[in-house]
């Protein structure tokens, strides 16, 4: 699925982001997850390649993706968008990510 962000069609980059996003959500309640660090740290590292993508579309669904994963490492995933932030021709959505991974790490009133 990683391999499908470089495609070249704009439809199946969207359709791999939208897998992706789903076996987020079936790791998150799953008893594999405890295991799964070294796996989901290099897949946060190759989305955050995306979240740079030429097309808007792809940053759009890959930072959705991201979203949906980063409550499963948010410590790891906080790391990797700091670094790639300085990569990033435009790192308005690492920003936006880091935004967002934080307030879900903030406790509840």
């Amino acid at each position: 699925l990683v391999k499908r962000l470089d495609d070249a069609s704009c439809d199946v980059r969207l359709a791999a982001a939208g897998a992706l996003a789903a076996w987020f959500q079936c790791l998150r309640d799953s008893p594999l997850r405890p295991s799964m660090e070294t796996q989901v740290e290099y897949l946060y590292q190759e989305l955050l390649i995306h979240l740079d993508d030429p097309d808007e579309d792809t940053q759009k669904a890959v930072l959705e993706v991201l979203k949906e994963g980063s409550v499963l490492y948010p410590e790891v995933l906080v790391r990797a968008v700091e670094g790639a932030a300085l990569k990033h021709r435009t790192p308005a959505y690492c920003h936006q990510l880091l935004r967002h991974v934080r307030a879900g790490q903030e406790p509840a009133p």
